[in-house]
Formats: structure tokens, sequence, C-alpha cells
């Protein structure tokens, strides 16, 4: 069964990790180390020992002693006993034993195996150049094995073949690597805390801190900080998520105006649902004649004029501290006092639709696709003002809803906005609204008292 390894922590993966290179690294400086001191020691060895192998060598080819088996024999003795590692010492013609300094090794056949001694020593017969080598064995104490040619009167006769331990050479490796364990295991102690230590600096705290952004930015926390990271990678990444949280706020204030996104935000509204209950202004504006002046364009020109009279009347409305609500085909809801409180809201409203019937007069026909601008009749916009108690929330259910105005005074300035039309007016407001004038101001004239569907009194209203 394969272990689900990312349900490990990353913390623990990397400790793991940084253990595993500890102990990995410590076998490989030991078999390094081990390498090379036995190489070298061994070749110490041969150094050392070359002059006395090539001295007895010499002798016995000069002094006759091959053809001496008992002198040639105690000859060899003698020099095993003066050499300390040297093990043993013997003469060969490539096929048998010729003296050893071991009694009763004369007249042994050299064998094959895994390393077939007669070969070697026929090559160096041949070619007249000494040989040295580690010779494998079964236990675990290797041995250095020296075959030096025998000449007497120009002609090999034999070789010398010399076995030397290095069992001092092995212990010093031995205590080299007990040596050497000591400070793998300090170097682990305080190395592997140390290297856990750097690489939650570098890699596992900034996750974290990254996860955490996440986190907050799932639940409509928009305006995210992250420190510089210490590598390219998670400055990238860092550096991705903030643009994320920056692209997905403004696509919400595309949809929704920057206060609703600031209170959404502020109240972690994008995961529950925000009602309350305020006083407000309610700006309703509707474009007159907007059927007949639609008629001659076709979809792109229309989406075209659109998009010009909504970006000029809602940089009015944000201008005026004012909530845009929606738009409704060519009408526009705006709220002004909510869901962000303002002091002056009410003659903020005033002073927003005033500059929203100045500049449509001013601009609309710029709007137009330049076919339709020198016959297109001369056109306006209606806005209705009431203030009062509104619902301001979450409306919908989970899978849809809408942050929206709702109560008495929007259905008021919906209405207001349809009586211009009767009273003449291109703006019209109620009594409440009108508290928001300075004193004096004579903007504003009375229009009487209409009565409105859906409510059973009538409403005094003022006009311009």
């Amino acid at each position: 069964m394969r272990f689900p390894l990312y349900r490990v922590s990353l913390a623990v993966q990397i400790l793991f990790m940084a253990i595993v290179f500890v102990i990995g690294l410590m076998g490989a400086l030991n078999a390094i180390l081990q390498k090379a001191v036995l190489e070298g020691s061994t070749k110490i060895t041969v150094e050392v020992n070359q002059s006395m192998i090539k001295a007895a060598a010499d002798e016995i080819g000069a002094s006759g002693l091959l053809s001496d088996g008992p002198r040639l024999e105690k000859g060899l003795a003698a020099i095993r006993d003066r050499n300390k590692g040297l093990q043993s010492l013997f003469v060969s013609d490539g096929k048998v034993i010729v003296a050893a300094s071991d009694p009763g090794k004369a007249g042994t056949i050299l064998g094959g195996g895994a390393s077939d001694k007669g070969s070697e020593i026929r090559a160096v017969l041949g070619d007249g150049n000494p040989k040295s080598e580690i010779e494998q064995r079964t236990d675990i104490v290797p041995r250095l094995t020296y075959i030096y040619p025998i000449e007497s009167g120009g002609r090999r006769l034999g070789a010398l073949v010399a076995k030397f331990s290095l069992a001092e050479e092995f212990g010093a490796i031995t205590h080299l690597r007990e040596a050497l364990y000591r400070i793998m295991l300090v170097a682990g102690i305080v190395g592997v805390p140390l290297l856990f230590g750097l690489l939650w600096l570098m890699a596992i705290g900034p996750l974290r801190r990254l996860r955490r952004a996440a986190v907050k930015l799932a639940e409509g926390e928009f305006d995210l900080s992250l420190p510089q990271a210490n590598s390219s990678e998670l400055s990238g990444l860092s550096l991705a998520l903030v643009a994320a949280s920056v692209s997905i706020k403004s696509q919400y204030e595309r949809y929704l105006s920057p206060q609703v996104v600031a209170v959404l935000q502020k109240e972690k509204g994008f995961l529950r649902d925000i009602r309350m209950r305020t006083t407000a202004a309610i700006l309703m504006c509707d474009v007159e004649g907007f059927t007949s002046l639609s008629e001659g364009m076709d979809v792109n020109d229309l989406g075209l004029f659109l998009n010009g009279y909504f970006r000029t009347m809602t940089e009015i409305i944000f201008q005026k501290k004012g909530t845009l609500d929606k738009y409704m085909g060519d009408g526009i809801l705006a709220v002004f006092g909510a869901p962000l409180p303002t002091a002056g809201y009410r003659l903020e409203a005033i002073e927003a639709a005033q500059e929203m019937v100045a500049s449509f007069a001013r601009n609309y026909r710029d709007w137009l696709p330049p076919h339709l601008r020198q016959g297109a009749p001369s056109s306006r916009i209606r806005v209705g003002i009431a203030t009062g108690e509104v619902f301001y929330g979450n409306v919908g259910y989970e899978r849809r809803s809408d942050f929206t105005a709702l109560g008495r005074a929007v259905n008021l300035a919906s209405r207001l906005q349809e009586l211009n039309k009767e009273t003449g007016t291109t703006i019209l407001m109620d009594e409440e609204t009108a508290k928001g004038l300075p004193e004096g101001d004579t903007r504003f004239r009375s229009a009487g008292e209409v009565l409105v569907r859906g409510i059973s009194q009538g409403v005094k209203v003022l006009g311009a």
C-alpha cells in the first residue's frame, strides 16, 4: 500500500530529508576516507618496503640461492622475522612455490581461484615490471601482495612474492571511522536543527504565511500584504497571490460598489449574510425616451452608449460618496448614507442628481454613434430622490444573492422619478430629502403634494 505522503506535514518531510542527508553524507565520507587512507597507506607500505624486497630479490639472484632450497628458506624466514607486518615470503617460477618462509610450502602448485597468482607471477616474469595489489580476502583485514622479479645473468629465474598485513593501516581506518562517527554525531545533533531552521526560514515559514494569506483571501480579505520571501519561487508565488487578491477585489468592484466591497470585506460578508436597518437617501435615475432613442442603434452602438452613460453617472455618484446599488436597463439606483454612513448624505444625493442632469445634457450626443449624433433629438434624464429607513443587505439564497436596499424610500424614489413627467421637473425629491438643503437655498421649488401608488397619504415634493 502506497503511503500518502501529502498527508505528512512539510516540516516532518523536510526534517526526515535532513536526517537522511546527514546519514548519507556520513556514509559517503566514511567510504571516501576509508578508500583514501587504505590506498595511501598501501602506497606508503609499498614504498617503504620496496627497497627491502628489491635488495632481497637481487641478493637471491646474485648469490645463487635458487639452487639451494634449505638455505633460501632460512634466508626468507630471517627476512620475514626482521620486518614487522611481513606475513609470508616465497619464491616462485610462476607454476610452483620454489621456497617459502613458512616450512612445508615448497613444492606447492599455484592454483587459480578468484585471482590466479601463477598468471600474475608469470606476467611479472614476462615484462619484468614489479606488481603490487591489495589482496581480496574473506576476513576483515586486507593484505598487500608484492611481486618482484629475480634476475641472474640477465635472465629472470623467478619472482619474490611478499605478503604484508595491513592490520595497522586498517586499524587506523577503524580509529578514523570512529572519530568520523563522533564528529558526524556532533554535526548531526547541531547540523540537523540548523538545517531544519534554515529550511524553515526559507520555505516552511513563508509557505505557512502564504497559506494564511490564501485563507484570508478565501474569506474575502483582499488587502493582502506579504513580506519578501527568500527565494525567487516563493517571491513569485507571493506576488501572484497579492496580484490575485487585487484582481479579485477589482472584479468585485465592477459589480458591487467599492463601499459595499469594503463592508463585505470588513464584516466577512462573503461568508455570511449582512443585514442592517438604516436611514439613507435613495436616488433613482432614468433616461427619458430611451426606447425611441435606442431603436436606431444596433446592439454594439447601444452598448457603447450605455457604457459612456453609466461611466459618467457612476463616477459622479462615487465622487459624492454614494453607493451604486444596481443598473436596471437604462436606470440607475444609488444609495447615499449606506452602507457607510456620511453626515451630509441628503445634500450629497441632491448635488449628485444636479451634476448627473447637467453632465447628461452636455455629453449624451458624444455617447451616440456618429451617424446618429446630428439628427438625434434632445434628451434628458429624470431623477427621483427619497429619504427614509431602508433595509440594506444580502437578499437571495446561497447560490445567488444581491446586496441591495429595500423599503418605502426605494419605492418612493422610483415613483418620484416617473412623476417628473407630470410635474414638468427633472429632479423631484420628497420633503425629508429637502432637509439636507442649506437654509435659504432656492434651487428647488415646491411641486405640491402628490399621491404615490402604494402610499396612503399624499407626499410633499420639491422639484427643479
